[in-house]
């Protein structure tokens, strides 16, 4: 049997407010079966010292690593040290949004034992602004995620790792040579080899967006978008990735960042996706339409 029955895990870095407000929303849950495993990546002492400030009774373990492991693989570290029957990520700045929240994870999957993961709706809040959305999956993504999880290549609807839960028994880790799609790959992963998930509309966290110093928005550019993409495609192509629909979900990341040739995956640090010719074909025949609607408004200048 496991020691406790969920492994809150924590990958942190610096922001000791934010590891503030995250251990605040445990403190408040009404499941009290659950461990605290921090890893710290920070370079300085800002989250220990804001650690210090807690008592869990000796729930809540912190790890200083050693060196800096950087994401996803400070994750993984977390994961690791885990003893509990269920996984629960809750990334440093990320919390829970009731108190009730907890509770209703593992809920999920107590009652459901023929599912090895769950996930819920997420409330997201901007970190400047501090307008509000939430990310509310249609019934009909959800059946298609169920059918087929690698249509999460196409669009995130699960939402990120915090918004999930999943049992220790789930033996994948997230990968490593990823960042920004990270998340997706683990998903597809997780749920090829077990498609029964579950999910509920309630949204029991809350995800920050829009700083800074997140992953999403240091990554959005040319070279990071063409490798994580790239990877992620050559990564599944022979067992899941054949249809023509994600060779073609290519096109509108051509068009953003004005890919002109496939050399430019490799520039970026992949392979060419395969097949090499389709993807060749796809931006003669972008980079064609650009060049003739060049030439038609210079003609009506």
């Amino acid at each position: 049997m496991p020691a406790v029955k969920v492994s809150i895990c924590i990958p942190a870095y610096r922001q000791p407010e934010c590891i503030t407000r995250a251990l605040e929303s445990i403190r408040t849950q009404t499941f009290s079966d659950y461990e605290i495993i921090i890893t710290d990546d920070s370079p300085d002492n800002s989250v220990e010292l804001a650690v210090q400030k807690f008592s869990f009774s000796n729930k809540l373990n912190y790890f200083k690593n050693p060196k800096p492991l950087g994401p996803p693989e400070n994750w993984n570290e977390a994961i690791r040290k885990a003893k509990g029957g269920y996984i629960k990520i809750l990334h440093h700045d990320d919390w829970f949004a009731l108190p009730e929240s907890l509770a209703e994870y593992v809920r999920m999957l107590d009652e459901h034992p023929e599912s090895d993961f769950a996930f819920s709706a997420t409330k997201i809040v901007d970190a400047s602004t501090g307008a509000i959305q939430f990310n509310t999956p249609t019934r009909e993504k959800l059946e298609e995620i169920r059918n087929e999880p690698a249509s999460l290549f196409l669009g995130n609807f699960i939402g990120a790792p915090s918004a999930t839960i999943y049992r220790s028994s789930v033996k994948e880790e997230y990968d490593k040579n990823l960042k920004y799609v990270v998340d997706i790959d683990f998903y597809i992963r997780v749920l090829n080899e077990n498609p029964i998930f579950q999910y509920t509309n309630d949204a029991l966290i809350c995800n920050t967006s829009g700083a800074t110093y997140q992953v999403t928005n240091t990554s959005m550019n040319k070279n990071t978008q063409l490798y994580e993409y790239g990877y992620l495609y050559n990564k599944f192509y022979e067992s899941l990735f054949k249809e023509e629909k994600y060779r073609s979900s290519f096109l509108a990341l051509f068009k953003f960042y004005d890919v002109k040739s496939v050399n430019e995956f490799k520039e970026a640090g992949t392979e060419i996706p395969k097949p090499i010719l389709y993807f060749k074909w796809m931006l003669w025949k972008k980079n064609m339409k650009a060049r003739i609607a060049t030439m038609l408004k210079g003609k009506q200048q």
